[in-house]
């Protein structure tokens, strides 16, 4: 899945600008010799923090660079990210061209990395499918509403109602997590997955906007989502840096005056 970073009082549909010079070619598309992969991600993206995790947990040899405003060209969405978003990972000397989806980058991550016995279930059809069933449900059901956390809505009946349909596909990945009784993790009892991991920076999104802009829990009624996102943290430095990113990005929207420019109220002190 995708992050689209639209500006707060805009729609997200906004038009690309031509560009005069070829900035990806410059930036992604340097000198042959250079052969490093580029990741482009910024930090608040939840998408893009699953392709990052993977990259540095293994210190993979690829570069993370933001788009920053060029994300909007024709250029980008030519070379880059067909659809103008993030996460995308490109090769300077254009081999394949671009990937993107984020389950799609850290798929083909662990393939090309030979990752498969740290992240993949092991010795089961059964686990994996239902690993990939976690990263759907997250991809196709729970984020699409999550841009009611940040951006503007045209009534409050629509903003409540997307923090309804939120609450209730967090609900559903409780009872997943429940149904495979697996402790603290996803699939796997004693294995970090690409499941815990597509999970863990939604979870610190959320947990860092909806107690103190929405006025309401992410862990509340959710015991198994919690344990996760304390275990990842626990066993992981990785997950620790994860998380730190996303909510130091939400910190920043929030020093920025982003939550008050769409007409959201403090509620609660924002965490540590």
């Amino acid at each position: 899945m995708a992050f689209s970073v639209a500006h707060p009082l805009r729609s997200p549909l906004l038009s690309r600008r031509p560009v005069r010079h070829s900035w990806v070619r410059r930036a992604a598309w340097r000198a042959s010799a250079d052969a490093t992969p580029v990741l482009y991600s910024v930090p608040v993206s939840n998408f893009s923090a699953r392709c990052r995790y993977i990259v540095y947990d293994n210190d993979l040899p690829i570069k993370i660079e933001s788009p920053g405003a060029q994300m909007k060209t024709d250029e980008y969405a030519k070379r880059v990210h067909k659809f103008g978003k993030i996460p995308a990972l490109v090769w300077p000397d254009g081999r394949c061209g671009s990937l993107w989806e984020s389950q799609i980058i850290t798929e083909y991550l662990v393939d090309k990395h030979g990752l498969q016995d740290k992240y993949l279930p092991q010795g089961s059809a059964e686990k994996l499918a239902r690993m990939r069933l976690y990263a759907r449900v997250h991809d196709l059901y729970l984020t699409q509403t999550q841009p009611v956390l940040y951006r503007q809505t045209a009534t409050e009946q629509e903003r409540e109602h997307g923090l309804q349909q939120l609450e209730q596909r967090l609900d559903i990945l409780e009872e997943m997590l429940a149904e495979d009784d697996t402790g603290s993790l996803a699939v796997e009892r004693d294995r970090i997955t690409l499941a815990d991991i597509c999970l863990l920076p939604t979870l610190a999104m959320y947990d860092a906007i909806m107690p103190v802009w929405h006025g309401r829990s992410v862990f509340g009624k959710r015991p198994r989502l919690h344990a996760l996102y304390r275990e990842m943290q626990q066993r992981s430095p990785t997950a620790v840096r994860i998380v730190d990113e996303v909510r130091g990005a939400v910190r920043a929207w929030e020093d920025g005056g982003r939550f008050e420019n769409i007409g959201l109220r403090r509620q609660a002190p924002s965490p540590a």
